[in-house]
């Protein structure tokens, strides 16, 4: 994971912990996190699996067996993909691995933030 990757706002984790942490300033080695600065390679991302959607606000949606919120249906039967229509022609696939990347796609496509829903 590399800083340019990461904005204000995004989600990792301690490597070896199941602890999240909110990344509140970024420089080029070092993150900005609960009032200390810590190395940028103490961290690694956050693997997106249906607990973290949940927590992000996703519904699940029995009837098209979909994570949906907005404009994204997310589909985790075979792989973690972000599934969201862009128009009434066509759809856009995106393969999305990691806590920080759909809330980086997220916001670029809606201007919003995606932050955890309690």
């Amino acid at each position: 994971m590399k800083a340019n990757e990461l904005r204000v706002g995004n989600y990792v984790k301690g490597i070896g912990h199941n602890i999240s942490w909110l990344v509140e300033g970024i420089e080029t080695d070092y993150i900005h996190s609960s009032n200390a600065w810590r190395l940028l390679s103490s961290f690694e991302p956050i693997p997106l699996n249906t607990n973290w959607l949940l927590k992000l606000g996703f519904k699940y949606n029995n009837y098209e067996e979909l994570y949906q919120k907005d404009i994204f249906d997310i589909d985790t039967i075979d792989n973690v993909y972000c599934h969201f229509y862009m128009n009434e022609y066509g759809d856009w696939y995106k393969n999305i691995e990691h806590v920080h990347q759909l809330q980086n796609l997220y916001f670029a496509l809606t201007g919003e933030e995606l932050t955890i829903v309690c």
